[in-house]
């Protein structure tokens, strides 16, 4: 049966190579969230000239501190300084979106108690989940910082005399949304993080098949080469010998005063000595063969005859 790789326990440390294939797809992901955390939190300001139209410029502002900041992360980010601390600048990147969200709900509180602001913690939080290979503990990790930055000010409205305790299921429907969205981004990541480090794994055992492969080919030309060369030299000897006992024969066989016997038996000599000689010509073109060395040679036939 086929063996599937699973990826190294948490406990244990990762192999260098498998750390350097995951550092890559982090610093891949940080760029992402920094493009998108300066593209998108400005772009609220559509919502906010639906819903509180008076603060839409003060809560434009709160998010342009948090765009400002991924522009600033972005630009600096490869160095290599920085690169090696990409899962903690992308922490960073979304905590301070999440806190900048709770800021515009915390501003825009008074005017619109049930703010739609809430979805923009759980867009950090599903963010982290499709865009980042991570384990499920960093994955926790976010979640739980921005259930944190959510649920400290939120327990604090809530305790406001006439404030927000008639609120309190908007603030039940809001921690359990929170916490489901951060349960399907654990799963995701998770999922994710095991499917990477499969790939990985199975990349590196084809990499060493085809490193193997390699090794035995150019083990096989060798042997080949070899095989090629003795047949050349093996042949090249045994025609000097042949040479020295076909031409003896012929010059005897040339006399005209032979008893019929001994000519019988020179010419059986002969014959098997010149089959042989054939035999080695055949192995010095196979080996010419082999080397490209041997050349077609076109004569006209006549098919007719």
């Amino acid at each position: 049966p086929a063996l599937t790789a699973l990826p190294p326990s948490q406990a244990e440390p990762l192999p260098p190579a498998l750390a350097d294939y995951l550092q890559a797809h982090s610093h891949a992901a940080l760029r992402i969230t920094c493009v998108l955390c300066a593209v998108m939190m400005p772009a609220a300001i559509l919502l906010d000239l639906t819903t509180v139209p008076a603060l839409a410029l003060p809560l434009l502002g709160q998010r342009c501190v948090a765009a400002l900041l991924a522009l600033l992360i972005l630009s600096q980010s490869r160095r290599p300084a920085l690169r090696r601390h990409s899962d903690a600048l992308s922490v960073l990147v979304i905590v301070t979106s999440a806190i900048t969200v709770e800021c515009n709900i915390l501003l825009s509180h008074s005017q619109h108690p049930h703010s739609p602001h809430y979805v923009g913690l759980n867009l950090c939080i599903l963010g982290a989940g499709l865009i980042f290979v991570w384990s499920a503990r960093q994955t926790l990790l976010l979640a739980s910082l921005v259930l944190l930055v959510w649920l400290l000010p939120s327990l604090y409205l809530l305790r406001q005399p006439g404030g927000r305790g008639q609120d309190l299921a908007f603030f039940l429907n809001n921690g359990v949304y929170i916490v489901m969205t951060g349960i399907v981004s654990i799963v995701a990541t998770r999922s994710r993080y095991i499917l990477v480090t499969r790939e990985f794994t199975a990349r590196q055992a084809l990499a060493r098949t085809t490193d193997e492969l390699q090794t035995s080919l150019a083990r096989i030309r060798q042997l080949d080469q070899a095989k090629t060369a003795f047949f050349a030299n093996v042949s090249h000897e045994l025609r000097t010998p042949l040479t020295l006992i076909t031409t003896p024969v012929v010059e005897v066989l040339r006399r005209q005063r032979l008893p019929e016997s001994l000519r019988s038996t020179l010419g059986m000599i002969l014959r098997n000595a010149q089959r042989l000689h054939r035999l080695i010509d055949g192995l010095l073109d196979l080996s010419r063969l082999e080397a490209n060395r041997l050349r077609l040679r076109l004569d006209p036939v006549d098919l007719s005859s």
